[in-house]
């Protein structure tokens, strides 16, 4: 919320995982706080790897 905050439009986040592969484990949860706040957020697939 602190990024969204002090920027003026848009937050990019990356990676949405961990060395081991895995997507970040609250990212559901922060998805869904997100959008409880009207803040629209999507996942892009990039074409590189972390």
């Amino acid at each position: 919320m602190e990024l969204y905050r002090v920027c003026s439009t848009e937050v990019r986040i990356y990676p949405l995982q961990g060395k081991d592969a895995k997507q970040y484990a609250l990212m559901n949860d922060l998805v869904n706080d997100l959008n409880a706040l009207e803040i629209k957020s999507e996942i892009v697939e990039v074409p590189w790897e972390f």
